[in-house]
């Protein structure tokens, strides 16, 4: 490959340069031809001797402000025309194709060369009315693996328009191209920016393609007036494109070159400016500018390329005044360069503008060289510009910096805000608003409500701090089983959602499966196992927050009706009737308790040794009709739900005492941890107890539960209430808890032992290891023991020969209204 530039005044020169050289026409001839006067007549007369000379050669042409020979800048009057001889390179000149806008000319170009194999193409396009980046994005469609080059036409102030022309067209508004096509044609291509925005970021709030119409919600002509001056916006279309737009586009930061003013106060750029992209004005930074020409060597290191086309925006030229020369020559010692200064580069799938784009071309095999780095060209410029390019660039940067800085703090408040807003602190859990936001996105999937049974109980037992450790406890369970498959949230107090994302799971069966393992949850707090248990509701969600009431709704039935879970649509369909039965049978428990119609039955319990009554456990009951009778599995679980729970413990206290008042008869009630807890139980217990002076003959009932040792409020209460004379028996010991290292804290009576372990004891030899445990350590503590549910002769011996001491059974006697005599 050769190349050789020549610059000329007349076209009538080219006669001259002919004879006295050795250009010869050929097929594999590309002449570039750049003119700086802008005149259509001038064209012509070069057209015709470049066809009287050159009839086989490819021409491709522009009018040019300023045109590039061998590191040199051709101006005004004068022309380049640059000759390029290949060897083993194929040359196709593209047609003028009839298409009307750009994005189809540029698949018409790129279905032209297809078949050709182009490794190069080098177009032109009119400088002031061709969209460059709709053409590109037209020929990257067709033909996405070829490398692009070339710029759109460009012109001095004087003149009107810009004008592409080859062998026999001149046109402003038509698009022309050339392809190269050489599997061992070596070409590097690149392009220098160095542009820097300055100022705020503003809003492009109306465009199509490249004509904007506002940005920051005013005309584009007032808001570079507002930024610039009047003077200036007046003269934009001449001098406008000195001041370029920059936007990011991910990693590259692209300039859009201001081409055209309309009468509307709408601006055209070479480019497109979308509706919603973020602009700045931008500025050559002169040091970065030079500084990056020394780094062309390191990016060409070869000794053989053999030309450099070059396609600089005229702002460049503007900008960098006579240090354009140090870019330029930087490129000419690697290379003969030859090119023109662009309205807009062509870089492949991109326009650019503000850039210096350059295309090295060998057709031999690359050499590579050692560089020279040592070899630094410095600016030529030591103007009073140049100072103020500086310190604008310098003033430029810092306020950047400063405007990261207070960006970088405005979005750590904003996420502060928005996590203070939308997430719960003490988990890190998306909350229950970002739930109600999220879930109209969520239509026709599940949400999961989890309900902490009894967390109250938890935080008033052991403290706040165990109540946490639970949450979290339960946290690190749901994110386990819900990971890959929803979304956790964390509600208030002790309540959990989810909103199940994984469309193919079979929700029945899930929650099924973690149904189980939430029946008996335990978690560790201060070397105590504490156990608890989660209620759940489901709903199918219908795209807005209905579904979350839906849930809270289904988990109140679940516990109304004593189930781990119920699913909305269950409610709706199967246990409509169990609904309807749960809710008479509570306005059948509220008028019983309202009407006072408590009748309490009163089972014996045997001393086994002497065959004699020790004691009655009173055991309450609801008299509905003469033949109904109410037994406590029916109403108890109903009291909380009606808030009745106080009046009936203090009906079975007050009835209880009065029927063994004066007697001297042992007997026992049961209490529950609630209501020992319960001061106005508590003070009522107490009261009555003075009142009918029963002290030393009630026993009370406990159920078995941690809270017994572990709460400081049921120790006092049972070290209280013994002192008093009150005996304290833990009951159903040995079907959840049992601990003998608790036995010994809690100083208790008498132990009953629970009736799962003795009503197969005649069968089953596990329970009676266990009952004799029991037995033995009790003994040896001073405690009595009972044993519950006697229903046979052959149980009743066993548990005598255990050494049980005290026996309670269907097969001893059953419960009655009347006491035996």
């Amino acid at each position: 490959m050769k190349s050789y530039n020549f610059k000329i005044k007349n076209p009538i020169e080219l006669q001259d340069i002919i004879k006295n050289s050795n250009l010869k026409d050929s097929e594999q001839l590309l002449i570039q031809a750049f003119v700086g006067n802008i005149s259509k007549s001038y064209i012509i007369e070069l057209q015709k001797e470049l066809q009287k000379y050159f009839k086989k050669a490819h021409i491709i042409g522009s009018t040019a402000y300023g045109s590039i020979a061998n590191a040199k800048v051709i101006d005004k009057p004068y022309a380049t025309i640059n000759f390029s001889y290949f060897k083993d390179t194929k040359l196709l000149s593209y047609s003028i194709g009839d298409e009307v806008d750009e994005y189809n000319t540029g698949i018409d170009i790129g279905e032209y060369f297809n078949d050709f194999n182009p490794k190069l193409i080098i177009a032109f396009g009119n400088g002031l009315n061709t969209n460059g980046e709709l053409l590109l994005d037209g020929i990257n469609s067709i033909l996405n693996n070829t490398i692009i080059a070339g710029g759109l036409a460009s012109k001095d102030e004087e003149s009107s328009d810009t004008f592409i022309f080859n062998h026999s067209l001149i046109s402003s508004n038509k698009v022309i191209a050339v392809g190269l096509s050489n599997p061992n044609l070596n070409i590097i291509d690149n392009y220098a920016l160095d542009w820097i925005p300055i100022g705020r970021a503003k809003l492009v709030t109306k465009s199509i393609d490249n004509r904007v119409y506002s940005i920051d919600n005013i005309s584009a002509v007032d808001f570079y007036s507002k930024y610039l001056g009047e003077k200036v916006a007046n003269n934009l279309s001449n001098i406008g494109m000195q001041f370029p737009l920059i936007v990011n586009r991910g990693k590259d930061s692209v300039c859009r070159a201001l081409m055209k003013q309309h009468s509307d106060k709408s601006l055209s750029f070479a480019g497109n400016l979308k509706e919603g992209e973020l602009v700045q004005f931008a500025i050559g930074d002169i040091d970065t500018i030079i500084k990056n020409s020394n780094d062309y060597k390191n990016e060409l290191p070869y000794s053989n390329i053999e030309s450099i086309f070059i396609y600089s925006c005229i702002t460049r030229r503007y900008f960098l005044q006579d240090d354009i020369s140090i870019e330029l020559e930087a490129l000419e010692k690697i290379a003969p360069t030859t090119g023109f200064f662009t309205f807009g580069e062509f870089y492949n799938q991109s326009l650019l503008n503000q850039s210096n784009r350059y295309i090295a071309l060998s057709e031999k095999p690359l050499k590579s060289i050692e560089v020279d780095n040592n070899l630094i060209m410095n600016s030529k410029n030591n103007s009073t510009f140049k100072a103020l390019v500086n310190l604008t660039n310098t003033i430029s940067s810092e306020l950047e910096e400063f405007r990261k800085l207070q960006h970088l703090k405005i979005e750590e408040q904003k996420n502060d805000i928005y996590r203070k807003v939308y997430y719960d602190e003490y988990t890190n859990l998306p909350n229950r608003l970002r739930l109600f936001h999220k879930i109209r996105h969520h239509k026709d999937r599940y949400l999961i409500y989890f309900d902490v049974d009894r967390f109250s109980k938890v935080n008033y037992f052991y403290g706040f701090q165990a109540g946490d450790e639970l949450i979290i406890n339960l946290k690190r369970y749901l994110n386990s089983v819900i990971k890959n498959i929803g979304i956790l949230y964390k509600l208030p107090a002790d309540e959990f959602a989810t909103i199940i994302t994984q469309d193919d799971i079979n929700i029945r069966e899930f929650i099924a499966t973690i149904s189980k393992r939430l029946t008996m949850m335990v978690f560790k707090y201060k070397e105590i196992l504490i156990p608890y248990t989660v209620t759940m509701g489901i709903s199918k969600i219908e795209g807005d927050g209905v579904a979350i009431r839906y849930a809270e709704i289904s988990v109140n039935n679940a516990r109304l009706l004593h189930k781990p879970y119920i699913f909305y649509s269950d409610i709706a369909q199967d246990n409509k009737q169990k609904i309807k039965d749960t809710t008479q049978m509570a306005l059948i428990v509220r008028d019983a308790i309202i009407n006072n119609k408590l009748v309490m039955y009163y089972q014996p319990i045997y001393d086994i040794k002497t065959d004699k009554i020790y004691t009655y456990e009173s055991l309450a009951r609801f008299k509905i009709s003469d033949n109904k009778i109410l037994t406590p599995d029916k109403f108890l679980p109903i009291l909380p739900h009606i808030y009745l729970s106080n009046s009936f413990v203090k009906m079975v206290i007050e009835t209880t005492f009065k029927k063994f008042a004066n007697k001297g008869i042992r007997f026992s009630i049961n209490m529950t941890i609630d209501d020992i807890v319960n001061r106005e139980i508590n003070d009522f217990l107490y009261q009555k107890l003075e009142e009918y002076n029963v002290y030393k003959q009630l026993t009370i009932e406990i159920l078995e539960t941690i809270e017994i040792v572990e709460s400081k409020e049921i120790t006092n209460f049972i070290n209280k209430i013994r002192k008093l004379g009150v005996k304290i028996a833990i009951d159903d010991f040995g079907s959840g808890f049992a601990n003998f290292e608790y036995l010994a804290k809690i100083k208790a009576d008498i132990l009953k032992i629970d009736g799962s372990l003795i009503k197969n004891i005649d069968k089953d030899e596990n329970s009676k290891i266990i009952v004799e445990t029991i037995v033995i350590f009790a003994k040896k503590l001073g405690i009595k023991t009972v044993a519950e549910y006697i229903h046979s002769k052959e149980i009743f011996d066993i548990i005598k020969d255990i050494g049980v001491d005290y026996a309670q059974g269907f097969y001893l006697a059953k419960g009655n209204p009347e006491l035996l005599s």
